[in-house]
């Protein structure tokens, strides 16, 4: 979209380059580094999806919080129980996630969860009470949380009953979709202003 068209511009961004890589590190990254950048800056405003990505995306781009708008991703418990494909031999070690959907999918299919305490996943669980967070490097802590959900049932069922209600209300997409709207249009009451 051209910026000199007066149509509002509202841009998303769930990762960025420099996330996904810890670092920049070769022309290909930089190259799409400095799209992101150019994105993020010629926006009216941005929608993050989750408070770790508003910090990132205003320390890597120097943006305002004014244009940065947080609204979760969601999830539609029937899309559950679809399959995956793993690839064999792939392992890539969980320090770098923005949002940390697959939290909120184990939440939705009321399974207890436990996440390693990093990025958007410390947002998505809420320690001790719809789930625990392990700090990454933790195997210990890791164990112990595993270990007292198994032996005590009731609190299991606790912790997914609370997240089960998160899921209800917090992600659910017609809450989020009223939320994205609201977004689109201040991004319009921004563009007019200018």
């Amino acid at each position: 979209m051209s910026v000199n068209s007066r149509l509002p511009l509202a841009a998303t961004i769930h990762a960025t380059e420099y996330g996904r890589n810890r670092g920049i590190h070769n022309d290909i990254q930089r190259r799409i580094h400095s799209l992101e950048e150019r994105l993020v800056n010629s926006a009216d405003v941005v929608i993050c999806c989750s408070s770790y990505m508003v910090e990132e995306i205003t320390r890597l781009f120097g943006v305002t919080r004014e244009k940065l708008f947080l609204i979760p991703n969601g999830v539609d418990p029937a899309n559950l129980g679809i399959p995956r494909q793993l690839v064999p031999g792939e392992k890539e070690p969980r320090l770098y996630e923005p949002f940390g959907i697959v939290a909120l999918e184990a939440m939705t299919a009321q399974i207890p969860v436990i996440v390693s305490d990093i990025g958007g996943l410390s947002e998505v669980v809420s320690h001790g009470i719809d789930g625990y967070k392990a700090p990454p490097g933790r195997p210990d802590l890791l164990a112990y949380y595993i270990r007292e959900i198994l032996v005590n049932p009731g609190l299991a069922m606790d912790l997914t009953r609370r997240a089960w209600n998160k899921v209800l209300t917090v992600y659910d997409w017609n809450n989020i979709a009223v939320e994205t709207l609201d977004v689109y249009r201040e991004a319009g009451i921004i563009a007019r202003g200018n």
